[in-house]
């Protein structure tokens, strides 16, 4: 398992990776999406961005996070397709 996870290969990660990440998520940890983060931000020589949203769970429960989300996802692929 150790070997895959992407942690561990995050120096050859190419591909842009845009992180959402409640800070009360209890599904995917904040402290282990941080780490994530940190190790392709500092590995990887492709465009890493990570956005934090205030008291959100794994799925977003607040209707202005959950517009943000949205957009944020919007504006993440029209950079990377229009970016050609």
């Amino acid at each position: 398992y150790i070997p895959i996870m992407g942690v561990y290969n995050a120096e050859n990660v190419q591909t842009p990776l845009l992180m959402l990440q409640g800070t009360k998520d209890n599904s995917v940890v904040p402290a282990s999406a941080m780490a994530t983060y940190r190790a392709y931000k500092e590995a990887s020589k492709a465009d890493v961005q990570m956005i934090l949203f205030k008291d959100e769970p794994h799925h977003m429960k607040h209707y202005p996070n959950q517009v943000r989300k949205v957009t944020e996802e919007l504006d993440w692929l029209g950079k990377g397709l229009f970016s050609v």
